[in-house]
């Protein structure tokens, strides 16, 4: 994560690789079409369409503008389509300059005129005053079309920035929720956290667990086992109840401190998110997910929160994405927290 919480380092970048890509082609656009002046009226009609053309290649290459809602995204061209009518006009009246300085200077028996000399701006006379007047005179040329290409970049980049500090990830969430830190006072021992039933399901196993089973029943085992040792993980206790077709789990990790089962809340979230559709929020402060599975029911939901040293953990399982999170947040329910 970045130091902006809930927005990533491949946000950023993206972001920055955009705004330079934008940059680089608007540059090569603002030249092409007013530096590189065409000579003749098909070389000025192949500019237009170059210059038409470099804003439609860029939105059709770049996959990630494409995912922003065209609500977002299509208000972000309205600039560029502004900048490309004035590029445009741009193109036609120095074209009809440089033919009319270059008609005059033939008449008048002098050499052709460059293109920047047929936009009207007196030069200087003379080598010397030529070499005194010319950084300074370049330099103004620039400016205000560089400010005018930051300016343009920024207001074109500016959705993609917002869409992608927006929406986040699902352990982007995670993160957000994490960092929240509610956590519960109440001090009970793992068997304590188990509901008394559950209407519809059968109680179908029930045991305390150790270090050992707690880090062998996780898909990143090896991994678990140190982390359970370095948050100072004392006992635990899971139950299964099964229903018609699909199962549920409660889960309670109990650790030597409170800084100990909230470290391990942190790891364990940040695992799970990686194979998460979803993350939301729980009831005060806990960390809901919606997680794929290879085998077995392909979604499953948890909420898990820690209070006092427990971390506590509720499971179901679904043949499908649910339209709601309402049944894991009823079964959250199901334990007096």
């Amino acid at each position: 994560m970045s130091p902006i919480l809930g927005v990533s380092w491949a946000d950023i970048i993206s972001i920055v690789e955009a705004y330079v890509a934008i940059a680089l082609l608007l540059a090569m656009w603002w030249w092409f079409v007013t530096v590189n002046v065409p000579t003749s009226d098909g070389a000025m009609h192949v500019a237009g369409m170059f210059a038409s053309l470099i804003p439609l290649l860029f939105l059709a290459a770049n996959e990630a503008w494409l995912r922003i809602p065209g609500v977002v995204a299509w208000p972000a061209l309205v600039p560029w389509l502004v900048a490309l009518v004035i590029v445009r006009r741009r193109i036609i009246v120095r074209r009809v300059r440089l033919v009319e300085a270059r008609r005059r200077a033939a008449e008048a028996g002098q050499p052709g005129l460059s293109p920047d000399e047929a936009d009207g701006a007196p030069l200087p006379v003379g080598p010397a005053s030529t070499a005194a007047a010319s950084p300074v005179r370049g330099r103004r040329r620039w400016r205000g079309p560089a400010v005018a290409l930051v300016m343009l970049a920024s207001l074109i980049v500016a959705p993609r920035a917002i869409y992608a500090i927006s929406s986040h990830t699902p352990c982007e969430t995670a993160e957000i929720l994490l960092a929240a830190g509610n956590v519960g006072v109440r001090e009970a021992e793992p068997e304590a956290w188990m509901p008394p039933s559950v209407p519809g399901y059968v109680r179908s196993d029930g045991r305390a667990t150790t270090l050992g089973t707690v880090a062998a029943s996780r898909k990143n085992p090896d991994a678990s086992r140190s982390e359970l040792r370095r948050d100072g993980f004392v006992a635990g206790y899971e139950e299964r109840w099964d229903g018609a077709g699909d199962h549920l789990e409660f889960d309670a990790q109990q650790f030597a401190t409170a800084g100990g089962a909230s470290a391990f809340q942190a790891f364990a979230v940040r695992y799970a998110c990686q194979f998460a559709n979803e993350a939301f929020p729980g009831p005060d402060g806990s960390v809901g997910l919606q997680i794929r599975f290879a085998t077995g029911n392909p979604i499953g939901e948890q909420v898990s929160w820690v209070s006092g040293t427990t971390r506590i953990i509720v499971f179901a399982d679904f043949r499908g994405p649910p339209t709601d999170h309402g049944r894991i947040l009823a079964l959250v329910r199901l334990i007096t927290r």
